[in-house]
């Protein structure tokens, strides 16, 4: 599909104040007949709902430490995609390391982006599983809310939930008639819109469609190289179609087409500042500019359709999750990053997953609140193929290596959860999960010899089965009607898997699952008739088989590698002090070291040796006491929303503060290197803010935005290897207009 033909699109604004005018004239009708001595009523905090027990609850009501963010604050503070999302949560990040989002929670992730290695913290759209890594790129589009649930959550969400689990959910189809269209530029030549239409079909049939699309015409350096620019052609494009039929009260069916795709150079790496690579090429002159003669970029393209029914019986709720997944993750790139053609790769990643979900859940009145159900998944993927090529080959005789893998994955799982009161104010949870997972992987490889031709044919093929329980429980005591206070514990895994890019002289054996046993306290609470709400949680993670990445004759595989303790405190503030002020604020202490980690990877920055930038010390030390990566010891986020209705139209003003504490990108904490600090993510503070227009008639929106305003330079994603010390340059500062319109 052509993207240059498609209007530009992004930012829904929705802005539809006639139904607040309607209940202020009504509340000023009766404050006009109140008796003196009777005071107006005041604005109070509304209820979170949240569905982190795979049912809709009132978040002060659920002992689990989740951030909820909805429609109207995601546009307000420009939440658009992952990594936007991740500078909003303290705790969250979500880093792009070219084709793939590596997200962490509470310094719990993965930083190997393989096809295949599915991450640790699971990503959910609509109720699916998205388990290919670079799904997670998309961008996004009539979003009606989100929620990150912190720690293990591998009772109801399963395998690879680990860190924690992220939830978006995009709005469903409603009977009343209305479309939103958007349009928005940006600094970078970067024009953006999307259209979002809904309504009722028959009486128990609706729809909506969604339809969105963008592109950066200028990148934000130069290839110094190629004379072109760095880190542009951020082009996307997209849509939704969802259909409603819900031919009785008991009864609905969801069907959900949807499709992104995405083109981009950004996520690419060049050398740290003051470092040289592979073949004595200096850092670039300015921080966003790259020195790759390949003008790297990436696309992932993605398709899917799904169908959720629900049913309603007399004393159960029945659930039934279907969906088909297809993502193409296509890269071109030198990974050396430099001006000499070294190591050039030309990789396909294609994954085809299917899924399928079996809920069954008590009524919304009963007592004993329990869940049970039946989950598979049927996936393939790998590189098909990933070809090498470059002067580091033909200096061996080789023209190019070219390795195609397949990982073929059946999952099965069984899950049970109940809450029941065993006092007047105390409820018991207990919840157990059991999975199944069977993995194929196999390998072929092709070498084209100069002189010879082709050499190559099967290198391997192995089989590994893992089953792993897990489960959670937890004890939570009503205090008042506003406090609650709760201790609990979970265990959730990540699960075996194969190493997906192969070349050497074969697969190696299967990784084993990691395991983290989660120990929490935590309480929310509220106060001041519900206008300020505090919610706390600390914690204790044992962290074992830690799947890390370790010397290989040949080059780096997963293993097995470590063992960690992670340890920390989440607060989460709201509070609205006066009509129309709504203050948040989050922080998040952290701490994690390895307990162990043998023969850890540690490389040596030696750019004059060999050519290359670093050396791996082999055999490499224990680690232990090191800190884990992806663990910044404090994270806040402070924001302040003020929204004010006058005759002209409504207004609303946001400002967003977020800090982020400095963390290692890698186990050796950048001890072999000339400054640690090339090996770290710096300490981070950026300046969000938005201001909102909507017209008195709702029909007409503007709004003013910048992210990142004050201009930080930090990093997308940071890494070591031979041959260089890498950074990935995350967005600079960048700001625009959106006009928005909405018809009923």
């Amino acid at each position: 599909m052509d993207t240059s033909s498609v209007p530009f699109c992004i930012h829904i604004v929705r802005a539809s104040v006639s139904t607040a005018i309607a209940q202020v004239l009504m509340v000023a009708g009766a404050l006009a007949q109140t008796p003196p001595s009777t005071a107006p009523e005041v604005s109070v905090l509304e209820e979170v709902v949240v569905t982190a027990n795979r049912r809709a609850e009132n978040s002060q009501k659920v002992p689990i430490a989740v951030t909820a963010i909805t429609a109207e604050s995601a546009t307000a503070v420009g939440i658009t995609d992952m990594q936007s999302l991740a500078n909003a949560v303290p705790g969250l990040r979500i880093d792009r390391a070219t084709s793939t989002a590596l997200p962490y929670i509470r310094g719990v992730g993965s930083p190997a982006g393989q096809v295949s290695n599915e991450p640790p913290v699971a990503i959910y759209v609509d109720d699916i599983y998205m388990p290919a890594a670079g799904a997670a790129l998309a961008n996004f589009s009539s979003v009606a809310g989100i929620e990150v649930a912190k720690g293990p959550q591998g009772t109801l969400f399963g395998r690879n939930a680990t860190g924690g689990v992220v939830q978006v959910f995009t709005k469903n189809p409603s009977s009343e008639p209305s479309m939103d269209v958007s349009v928005g530029y940006a600094n970078y030549n970067t024009f953006s819109g999307s259209v979002y239409a809904t309504g009722g079909l028959t009486d128990t049939l609706k729809a909506n469609i969604s339809l969105y699309g963008g592109d950066q015409g200028k990148g934000w350096g130069d290839n110094v190289t190629t004379g072109d620019d760095a880190f542009d052609l951020n082009r996307y494009i997209g849509g939704r179609i969802k259909l409603l039929w819900e031919p009785s009260d008991a009864t609905s069916v969801l069907l959900t087409v949807d499709y992104d795709k995405t083109k981009s150079g950004q996520g690419y790496y060049r050398p740290v500042e003051g470092t040289i690579g592979a073949g004595f090429y200096p850092a670039p002159p300015d921080y966003y500019d790259l020195v790759d003669h390949t003008d790297p970029h990436w696309q992932v393209e993605q398709a899917g359709v799904s169908a959720k029914i629900t049913h309603d019986f007399t004393q159960t709720r029945l659930v039934s999750i279907s969906a088909y997944r297809d993502t193409t993750q296509d890269q071109y790139f030198d990974q050396s990053g430099g001006p000499i053609p070294l190591v050039i790769v030309d990789l396909s990643g294609p994954t085809k997953t299917f899924t399928q979900e079996f809920q069954l859940l008590s009524p919304e009145d009963s007592k004993v609140s329990w869940i049970g159900g039946l989950f598979y998944m049927a996936d393939e993927s790998g590189y098909q193929p990933l070809r090498l090529s470059g002067l580091a080959f033909s200096a061996q005789g080789l023209d190019f290596l070219s390795s195609h893998s397949e990982q073929k994955t059946k999952s099965y799982a069984a899950f049970a959860q109940a809450t029941l009161p065993i006092f007047e104010k105390t409820r018991l949870t207990l919840g157990a999960r059991y999975t199944r997972d069977e993995r194929d992987m196999a390998v072929t490889q092709q070498i084209q010899v100069t002189g010879f031709g082709d050499v190559g044919g099967k290198l391997d093929s192995r089989s590994k089965t893992f089953s792993k329980p897990s489960g959670r429980a937890s004890l939570d005591y009503q205090f008042t009607d506003d406090i609650m206070g709760y201790v609990s514990y979970n265990r959730g895994f990540k699960s075996g898997t194969f190493n997906a890019v192969v070349t050497g002289p074969a697969i190696g054996d299967a990784v084993k699952p990691e395991t983290l046993d989660d120990y929490s306290v935590g309480a929310k609470s509220e106060f001041f008739d519900h206008r300020l709400r505090v919610n706390t949680e600390a914690f204790y993670y044992k962290y074992k088989n830690i799947q890390a990445t370790r010397i290989v004759p040949g080059g780096t595989a997963l293993s097995n590698a470590a063992k960690a303790t992670i340890k920390g405190i989440d607060v989460d503030i709201t509070a609205m002090p006066t009509e129309g002020l709504t203050l948040t604020a989050a922080f998040e202490l952290l701490d994690g070291e390895y307990d162990d980690f043998p023969e850890g990877v540690f490389w040596d920055y030696a750019p004059i040796s060999f050519g290359i930038s670093n050396i791996a010390r082999e055999p490499g030390p224990n680690l232990e006491g090191y800190d884990t990566v992806y663990t910044p010891p404090f994270s806040a986020s402070l924001r302040a929303t003020y929204t004010h209705e006058t005759p002209m139209g409504t207004w609303d003003f946001n400002v967003g503060y977020n800090h982020t504490g400095d963390y290692f990108f890698d186990p050796d904490n950048g001890k072999g290197q000339l400054k640690d600090s090339h090996d770290k993510q710096p300490k981070l503070d950026l300046v969000d803010a938005s201001i909102g227009w909507a017209s008195p008639s709702g029909m007409y929106d503007v709004r003013l935005w910048g992210k990142n305003i004050t201009g930080e330079e930090y990093v997308s994603f940071g890494f070591e290897e031979a041959l260089l010390t890498q950074i990935a340059p995350a967005p600079p500062a960048t700001y625009g207009i959106t006009f928005g319109m909405h018809f009923e």
